[in-house]
């Protein structure tokens, strides 16, 4: 993931994020989320406010 975010905001939502990838996260200067939704059950309703509140965040900044 790293190497294709480089410096930009970044979601990534994956059923398997590991402790590497939280500390990752943590140490990035550009805004980042990490959604791990639970494998048999998807996306639901809280991460995509998650997303949407995210996406709210980082166009602001952008602008």
């Amino acid at each position: 993931m790293a190497a294709h975010v480089a410096d930009a905001q970044a979601a990534w939502i994956d059923d398997d994020l590991d402790v590497e990838a939280h500390r990752w996260a943590n140490h990035r200067s550009a805004p980042t989320l990490l959604i791990e939704p639970h494998s048999a059950r998807g996306l639901n309703r809280d991460h995509i406010r998650q997303l949407a509140a995210f996406s709210e965040l980082v166009s602001t900044q952008t602008n």
